[in-house]
This record gives C-alpha cells, sequence and structure tokens, in this order.
C-alpha cells in the first residue's frame, strides 16, 4: 500500500521508467479488496521485445492510498514469448513485488 492517489502514483512509476501497458486484462481484485478495479497498468522492461517484463497493477484503496500488486511474467509485447505470457508460464508474484519495492522509494510504502 503506498500513502498516495493512485494519479501520484502513476506519475512515480513513469519517473522510474515504467510504461503504461495497454494491452493488459482489467482486474478486480477478490477478497478482502473485493470490489476495487484497476487504476493503472504498467510495466518495466529493460527493452521492448526482451523476454520478461514486471507487471505492476494500481488499485484505489480509498483514503488517497493506492494499493500496489505486481508480477514478473513473459513480455507479451515479444512475439517470441507471447504465448508463455497468455498461458501464464513464469508468472511470479513474489519476484514482481520485491521488484517493484527495489525501484521505489523504500518512503513511499505503509505497512499494515
Amino acid at each position: 500500500m503506498i500513502d498516495t492517489p493512485p494519479e501520484e502514483v502513476e506519475q512515480i512509476l513513469w519517473e522510474s521508467d515504467a510504461r503504461r501497458m495497454p494491452l493488459a486484462a482489467l482486474k478486480r481484485l477478490p477478497m478482502p479488496y473485493a470490489g476495487l478495479v484497476e487504476r493503472g497498468s504498467w510495466a518495466w522492461r529493460d527493452g521492448l521485445l526482451v523476454d520478461q517484463q514486471v507487471h505492476v497493477m494500481l488499485f484505489a484503496a480509498g483514503g488517497g492510498q493506492t494499493l500496489v500488486a505486481a508480477h514478473q511474467e513473459a513480455n507479451a509485447l515479444n512475439p517470441l514469448v507471447a504465448m508463455d505470457h497468455y498461458r501464464g508460464r513464469g508468472y511470479d508474484v513474489p519476484g514482481g513485488e520485491r521488484a517493484v519495492r527495489k525501484r521505489l522509494d523504500e518512503g513511499v510504502w505503509v505497512e499494515e
């Protein structure tokens, strides 16, 4: 959780070289966050056609906070690994969470 609204978190992501993910499917969270709908989808890639990406999703959590979810996965934009992306091969939530924490300033996180 980040103690900042999604619009400001998007600016932080942009400044950290993440880019929008226009092809990502819209996400809805299960319990205990049921009802939260994704407000933004972003990715870090070391190049447009690299094999892996870190996919970051933002959810407005109320009170000006943003819930951040992330995973590492095959890059959907790379035709050589796109099928792995769509089949979920190599889908790594802990790896994505570590990558987000590593790239964003520790001062932004709210621990619950």
